[in-house]
């Protein structure tokens, strides 16, 4: 983890979040809103966070067993080239591997120009290299993308030695760094096809071209697009999606609040009302109470005086807070959890604006 550590400290960790205002309901959205299933939007453009994130490796790209950590989206970088070269913001996030591979760190940069990029990397090549660490450069290894640099080098003796690749390079307005610690007999082919992987990736993002194989897709940026942004920026396609009948899942981890949110798209306000009263019969809550006092309650929701959808507060079987709420004028279903079962807490983050936004 130390390497990882070393990595982020690169970023800066302090983002400059949306501040929620406490409101006793989620916050008011338009009536007419248009509803996210009525049209396809266009991908996003290139200086566009969901373009970023859309940039990084996936579970598909990499070996079976690969475990994700978190995304971290990052507003600035505290290095003087990318302030120079109008950097916009960074993304980052940790796999741990399998067999030959221990970990991978997959970083991108962001800029307003291919040209901004380049000079980025140029500027920052020893930094981000990790040349003070022992990596060389590798003048042999063959080109992905453009700007292209490949370090490595050994880390480590003994049991602890570990073989590491450090992949450098652009893609129209992006930078990439793709770091993959292997065991003693990892090898730069063994390494190659991760670095190709996150290559397309973010060719795929600088082109607008999100397919339903990367995260986000184009239905997917439309969800995420309704959820408010400080929960946004840790979100992700579940492995296996929570609500049942939806035809977008996308699961978010809150930095404080709720343990887990899932907003699930509907194709229409009949099924999504059909799976929440399923949920409702499973939990065997009947109609009434108030969640805002009651920790086992079901009843209707407004804002601003107009009816919204339903809500409905509980127990699970494991003993988490659990929250499922509707949001009629959206299509869109929403369920939160606390491990801890504090579900006043758990309706203080919902009323705090869990969204969905209009």
């Amino acid at each position: 983890m130390r390497w990882l550590c070393l990595l982020l400290v690169l970023l800066v960790v302090a983002c400059n979040g949306e501040t929620r205002t406490p409101s006793p309901t989620p916050p008011a959205v338009s009536a007419t809103a248009a509803s996210p299933t009525a049209t396809i939007a266009p991908g996003p453009g290139p200086t566009d966070q969901l373009s970023l994130r859309g940039s990084l490796l996936t579970s598909s790209d990499l070996p079976s067993g690969a475990e994700p950590g978190p995304v971290d989206v990052f507003p600035s970088d505290p290095s003087p080239a990318f302030a120079a070269n109008e950097g916009v913001r960074a993304v980052a996030r940790e796999w741990r591997g399998q067999g030959l591979i221990r970990q991978i760190a997959d970083l991108r940069w962001q800029f307003p120009s291919s040209e901004q990029a380049a000079a980025f990397l140029t500027a920052d090549e020893e930094r981000l290299a990790e040349a003070s660490s022992g990596l060389e450069l590798d003048p042999e290894a063959q080109p992905i993308g453009d700007h292209f640099r490949l370090y490595r080098g050994i880390r480590g003796e003994g049991d602890a030695a570990t073989r590491n690749f450090n992949f450098l390079f652009t893609t129209g307005n992006l930078v990439g760094k793709v770091l993959v610690v292997g065991d003693p007999g990892f090898t730069r082919e063994d390494a190659l096809p991760i670095a190709r992987a996150a290559q397309a990736r973010m060719a795929a993002a600088v082109r607008g071209e999100l397919s339903e194989g990367l995260f986000p897709s184009a239905a997917e940026i439309l969800v995420l697009e309704r959820i408010p942004s400080d929960i946004r920026d840790n979100c992700t396609r579940p492995f296996a999606p929570e609500l049942a009948g939806a035809v977008v899942t996308i699961d978010c981890r809150p930095a404080e609040g709720a343990d887990l949110v899932s907003y699930g798209q509907y194709a229409s306000q009949e099924d999504m009302v059909e799976a929440y009263e399923r949920t409702v019969d499973f939990f065997a809550v009947p109609e009434g109470g108030d969640c805002a006092t009651d920790g086992r309650a079901e009843h209707p929701y407004a804002i601003e005086g107009e009816s919204v959808g339903r809500i409905m507060c509980a127990q699970a079987p494991n003993g988490s807070a659990v929250i499922h709420w509707t949001d009629e004028r959206l299509d869109i279903r929403g369920v939160a959890y606390r491990r801890d079962g504090d579900q006043a807490a758990l309706f203080d983050f919902w009323s705090a604006g869990a969204g969905p936004l209009g």
